[in-house]
Order: structure tokens, then sequence, then C-alpha cells
């Protein structure tokens, strides 16, 4: 009995070592997420040196087995280039056929990040590559990985700019004036304040643009001239100058005198350059004339 027991013991550990050089080896091919969708991106910062984003992704596992990834170190590469790295260390778990939705942390390299923007690449594609503290069924054992995913991060930084502007977070309208109303040539003259809400240098171009006084098509306007704000001067003073058709503009004005109200609103692109690559944002906006 003590004989049979022994070789009991002798086998069955045979069989785990076994089974654990079996799941090791094949866990490569297990775990190995494959990346369905980027969902969401949020910038979080931008300076000269790096782009903080965090990027909520959805993956699936299409293995029999479920695992936990517990820790992450990663670089992000492009081409054999390392543009980033990725640290998480919450646990990410992945059941046996199923999709798993996850936020990732990753820090991008602003001045690669801007090369390729550059070369017009909207979506990158990429690999995760490095080391990842893994669960599997009743084993913990650290594994390299390597998983590819797209990131569309042209489009976010757009969208990014975009939102921004929105908020009034990058131009905040300081007040509009006539200027030479007359029965040949009248303008109008409206102040801004340009602020940098990033730590990179941007450079507002222009902003082709249409105005409406009062409700009428009244002339087209563009930027007096370019804008540069950087990560020291973060504030600048500029004028968007209109040039009015008088006709229009006198039928407005007058139509006003009553009310003592003249009201404008300006329609058209904000052309900008940020990180090398020139954008267009849509943008509008009204006020009072003084």
């Amino acid at each position: 009995m003590k004989k049979f027991n022994k070789y009991f013991v002798i086998m069955l550990s045979l069989l785990t070592i076994i089974v654990i050089f079996l799941i090791y080896n094949v866990s490569s091919s297990i775990i190995s997420p494959d990346i369905k969708e980027v969902k969401n991106i949020s910038i979080k910062k931008i300076t000269n040196s790096n782009i903080e984003l965090t990027v909520k992704i959805l993956a699936e596992n299409s293995s029999l087995i479920g695992y936990d990834i517990n820790k992450m170190s990663l670089e992000v590469i492009h081409n054999n280039d390392t543009i980033g790295t990725i640290k998480k260390d919450t646990t990410i778990s992945f059941p046996s056929r199923s999709q798993t939705e996850f936020e990732l942390p990753i820090i991008l390299y602003t001045e690669k990040v801007a090369k390729l923007l550059e070369k017009e690449i909207d979506t990158i594609k990429l690999n995760m590559i490095g080391n990842a503290s893994i669960k599997l069924l009743f084993l913990d054992f650290d594994k390299k990985i390597n998983i590819p995913f797209n990131l569309p991060l042209k489009k976010s930084i757009f969208n990014t700019v975009q939102e921004d502007t929105n908020k009034e977070k990058i131009i905040e309208i300081k007040g509009a004036k006539i200027s030479k109303l007359g029965l040949r040539k009248s303008q109008l003259l409206i102040d801004f304040k340009l602020s940098n809400p990033y730590d990179i240098d941007f450079t507002l171009l222009d902003y082709p643009s249409e105005v409406y006084i009062n409700g009428n098509y009244s002339g087209q306007g563009s930027l007096a001239h370019p804008i540069t704000v950087d990560s020291i001067n973060k504030v600048n003073d500029g004028t968007f100058v209109f040039d009015l058709d008088n006709f229009e503009t006198i039928s407005s004005i007058i139509g006003s005198i009553l009310t003592r109200k003249i009201e404008y609103t300006t329609n058209g692109f904000l052309e900008m350059k940020i990180l090398n690559h020139n954008v267009k944002i849509p943008y509008s906006f009204n006020g009072v004339i003084e």
C-alpha cells in the first residue's frame, strides 16, 4: 500500500509538472486577446514631451480558458520604433469565450506623434509589447505579450481641440465694434483672447468666415494675422476683421435704431497648426456690437 501511495504521489507530481509545462507553453496563444475596437480615446494632457491618453478598448478572448492580466509594463511600437509606454497595475479579467472592455493609460512621445501626423497618418497601427503578470487557472506567472491594435489618434486630437474650442478654452471673445462705417467701405472688428490649454506651441492661422448682422448676411472676414501661443506665453490677443457689404450692413443697423441693439453671428472654420499638423475646426459665435 505504501508502495502504491509512493507511485501515486510520483505520478501525480509528474502529471502536475506536465500540465504546468503544457499550460505555460500554450499560454502564448491563449493570452493574446483580440482587440476588436478602440471605443474611446480621452486625451488627458499634451506637453512638448508627452501626450497622456486613456484608451477604452473592447477585446475578445476566444479561448476556452479564462485568465487575468494583473499587471502590465509595455512599450508601444510603431514600425519597430518605440513611440510610447503603457503601465497598468489593476487587474483585467478575460473570461473564456467573452468580450471585455477595459481602459489603458498610454503615454506617447509628442515628437514622434507629430512626425506621424506630418505623414497624414490617421489611424496608427501599433503593437503593445512587454511583460505581463498572468493568472491562468491555478498558476501565477510572468509572460511576454505582443498585442497589435489600431489607434485613431489624428481624429482624437481633432476632437479634443474642437471640444476645447466649443468650451471657450481656446478663444474668448472680448468685444466687437464697427470701424470705417461709410458709403464705400465698412469693417467689423472683433477682438478676442487666444489661450493655450496645453503645454505645446500652436498657431491660429486664420478664420475664413461669414458674418450676419441682425440675421442678415453682411460680409466676409478672416484673422488679421496668425497668432502663436506656447508653453510659456499662454495668452495672446487677436482680432477678426470683416469687410462688410455696406448696403446690407447699413440696412441692418438702421433697422436696429429703435431697439438700440445690433447683434452679430459669425460662421466659418478656425485654421490651426498643432503638432506640426494643420486642422480645421468648425466655429461660430455671436454677440452684440458696441
